[in-house]
């Protein structure tokens, strides 16, 4: 039995979520070659990409589409590098435009956005770099006053 403040049921799932989070990364690791996880700015950048999905609560596939560019054949670590980039100015920029918590800037990325051609924040960002420059460019936007 659960004495402090945390039932049983939440207990299991949180650990159900950081269950969910470590096969995130060990898939995205993986995924990446041993040379590109030894470059430091990569493993800063990645730290904080998963921060960012465990805020957001993004998913493994999702997380994969966002890091890893189908449209280019092998790894390109220069396109990683810009994919940490976008996604943390991404971050930074729903932080400031999104008020209230973190629930709040999870649904809204789940959310169909007008502007956004009626497309969910998320679906454009996981589609590959356009689609995160489409949703850098709405915030932006958004950002300096011109909303519609």
């Amino acid at each position: 039995m659960v004495t402090d403040d945390k039932s049983e049921l939440d207990l299991r799932l949180e650990d159900e979520v950081s269950k969910q989070a470590l096969d995130r990364r060990l898939a995205i690791e993986v995924r990446l070659k041993e040379n590109v996880l030894m470059d430091r700015e990569i493993q800063v950048g990645l730290k904080a990409f998963h921060r960012i999905c465990d805020k957001w609560a993004i998913g493994t596939r999702s997380a994969e589409a966002i890091l890893c560019d189908s449209n280019v054949t092998g790894l390109d670590i220069e396109n990683l590098r810009n994919q940490l980039s976008y996604m943390l100015r991404v971050y930074r920029l729903v932080h400031d435009v999104i008020q209230g918590d973190d629930a709040r800037k999870r649904r809204w990325i789940r959310r169909a956005i007008p502007s956004l051609d009626g497309k969910r924040p998320i679906d454009l960002m996981s589609a590959g770099p356009a689609g995160i420059a489409k949703v850098l460019d709405y915030l932006e936007f958004y950002m300096n006053g011109c909303s519609s």
